[in-house]
């Protein structure tokens, strides 16, 4: 974050995998959660067994909420996994869905969230 403040997430997996929560989403509820803006992120940093890189389906949610130039790194946590490296959110996913795609869809969001009397602060 812009203040030095680092939040984790993590992996919830589950055996029908429909229920699955990955690391880079837990991390944005965290920060949500937290009252804080993710568009102050300064960086991602992603740590996994075999140093593989994010979904697809996290790299559209880190999208959504985070700068296009917000550095992403990737690193393995075992001698033996791929060696990562760093990249630019946008490199990550060059052509993603915008917003204007749904048309209204975070007006509704912040409606529903103040009717619910959350602060909303994407």
């Amino acid at each position: 974050m812009d203040d030095g403040t680092i939040f984790r997430g993590f992996n919830i997996e589950f055996i029908d995998h429909n229920h699955c929560v990955h690391a880079e989403f837990s991390v944005l509820l965290n920060v949500i959660l937290a009252g804080r803006n993710p568009k102050t992120t300064k960086a991602v940093s992603i740590q996994t067994k075999d140093g593989s890189p994010c979904c697809g389906g996290c790299r559209q949610v880190l999208v959504d909420c985070l700068d296009p130039d917000t550095p992403v790194y990737f690193g393995s946590i075992s001698e033996d996994g791929w060696p990562g490296g760093q990249y630019l959110l946008s490199e990550l996913l060059p052509v993603p869905f915008k917003r204007t795609i749904i048309p209204g869809y975070w007006e509704k969001f912040r409606d529903i969230c103040s009717k619910e009397g959350w602060n909303p602060v994407i």
